[in-house]
């Protein structure tokens, strides 16, 4: 049987959704000022649920 390649991880579909939800919502920096898109996954997941803390506030 034939393995098939993986051309993007569920982490990376979340972290790309995740870098536009927080695109979308006005964050375009990372906590440093770096690129979003140079975070990686735990950094963004982070952002994200800051983001989802400070909007129920």
């Amino acid at each position: 049987m034939r393995k098939h390649k993986v051309l993007f991880t569920n982490e990376d579909i979340k972290r790309e959704n995740w870098i536009l939800e927080l695109e979308k919502l006005g964050v375009s920096s990372g906590p440093q000022g770096e690129d979003l898109r140079s975070l990686d996954y735990y950094t963004i997941r982070n952002l994200m649920v800051r983001e989802e803390i400070r909007r129920e506030e």
